[in-house]
């Protein structure tokens, strides 16, 4: 992966001087956090109208990277562009992912590569306006954005995305985290924590990846919450009844 060289990025690590946006506010291809059906289904006739239709699942296992009891939805946009959303039925969206692929120019390199990456950054920031974090990496370093008890991203491959850029929005944390068994190599890097939006910008020689997450903790923690207690009410159910039927199997007996 190449790295952004210009001097004058000196691996800069800012919080911004206004106030921080709010991430509840934030759409990407039209969809918000929150947003219920009625809403949802119409827009995903609209927006999702590469290759397959959109397709709905809902896992109820924790082994999954899916959240456990929500249902996931995959939108292709086009073939660049791809959006994983989590909804329920009481919360409505409770997690939106993006990957999306944004070719480069050919011919560039040197600062005029470097300036594309920045103004590819500025028109995401200008959407989204500030981040209450925000990492900008020089010649040779590279970030890392991280989600902690976050539901993984499950077509972003590796936890682990190395940057060019990070940009984060609500529950963020700047660390400087430990990766390899053999190297044991030191890497800054910028967390969310919790409920938040985060950007991780991967530049290549032929195009920039970005990855999104926007992601409500409230609802997925109640939701496994919900599930849990559901879980816990069947049990005790068929438990009584294994007791009952253990009861009449004993008066049956005769000596």
């Amino acid at each position: 992966m190449r790295k952004l060289a210009f001097s004058l990025l000196l691996a800069a690590f800012a919080t911004p001087a206004m106030a921080e946006a709010d991430f509840h506010d934030f759409e990407v291809n039209g969809f918000k956090l929150g947003m219920q059906e009625q809403e949802l289904t119409p827009l995903l006739k609209k927006v999702c109208v590469y290759g397959k239709k959109p397709l709905r699942s809902q896992k109820s296992d924790s082994s999954s990277d899916y959240i456990v009891g929500a249902t996931h939805v995959e939108c292709d946009v086009s073939k660049n562009e791809k959006l994983d959303l989590y909804t329920d039925k009481a919360y409505g969206i409770i997690q939106i992912e993006k990957k999306q692929v944004i070719d480069m120019p050919k011919g560039l390199s040197g600062d005029a590569y470097d300036k594309y990456i920045l103004e590819i950054k500025d028109k995401f920031i200008e959407k989204y306006k500030n981040p209450f974090l925000i990492k900008i990496m020089s010649a040779n370093k590279y970030a890392l954005g991280l989600f902690n008890k976050n539901s993984y991203p499950i077509n972003w491959g590796n936890k682990l995305h190395p940057a060019s850029i990070v940009a984060c929005w609500g529950s963020c944390l700047y660390e400087t985290v430990t990766v390899g068994s053999m190297d044991r190599s030191s890497y800054e890097a910028i967390n969310l924590s919790d409920s938040g939006s985060l950007a991780i910008f991967e530049p290549s020689d032929n195009n920039i990846t970005l990855y999104q997450m926007i992601t409500d903790r409230g609802p997925i923690d109640s939701i496994k919450t919900r599930l849990e207690q559901q879980a816990a009410a069947e049990k005790a159910v068929k438990k009584l009844k294994a007791e009952e039927e253990a009861k009449k199997s004993l008066e049956n007996v005769k000596f």
